[in-house]
């Protein structure tokens, strides 16, 4: 809960079992099996950057990743790594894989993901946790319980001295035009 509202929220947790920060979920679902339309409030609140074990990360919540201009803020804010674990259904897996895959491509940083292994509320949970790097290429895809990639840093730098990393966000012009859509949504 936050302030008497109920939200989505993913801890950054250290290995001392300290919380670090925390993200909420920005767009909920509201369809078979993912009813949290019905048991959460969608944040407002930008994603932002922290600082966690030496990287700057910052972290979209399943159906976040799915809209492209949050990783793109993160981005903007130098993250290094976008974490993404999400509760997804494993006959939508090419789908998602391909979403992070862009989503590593054009925010220039790592993207990892990790769903749900089990079935829930009779929805077959599941698919591979994923790890793509900064070039969109795909580095680990696995079913195993325990995996590890070391994350080059390097790997964010060449991405962003390359196409498409290299090239400005013109935030002005995306401020300006989601205004607009907000101020047509409340006429």
């Amino acid at each position: 809960m936050s302030n008497g509202r109920r939200i989505n929220l993913a801890l950054l947790i250290s290995a001392q079992g300290a919380i670090m920060d925390s993200s909420a979920k920005h767009v909920l679902p509201d369809e078979e099996g993912f009813w949290e339309c019905d048991h959460y409030e969608p944040v407002e609140d930008p994603p932002q950057v922290i600082e966690f074990m030496g990287a700057k990360v910052g972290v979209q919540i399943c159906s976040d990743a799915n809209r492209p201009t949050a990783a793109q803020l993160l981005a903007a804010q130098g993250a290094h790594v976008i974490l993404a674990p999400r509760a997804t259904s494993i006959s939508s897996w090419k789908r998602w894989r391909l979403a992070y895959r862009a989503m590593a491509l054009t925010a220039s940083a790592w993207v990892v993901s990790v769903c749900r292994p089990r079935p829930e509320f009779g929805v077959e949970m599941g698919g591979p946790s994923l790890v793509v790097d900064p070039m969109g290429e795909v580095v680990l895809e696995t079913t195993d319980r325990i995996a590890t990639v070391v994350l080059d840093r390097r790997a964010v730098e060449d991405a962003r001295q390359s196409y498409p990393g290299y090239l400005a966000w013109p935030a002005k012009a995306y401020v300006t035009g989601w205004e607009n859509i907000l101020r047509n949504q409340q006429k």
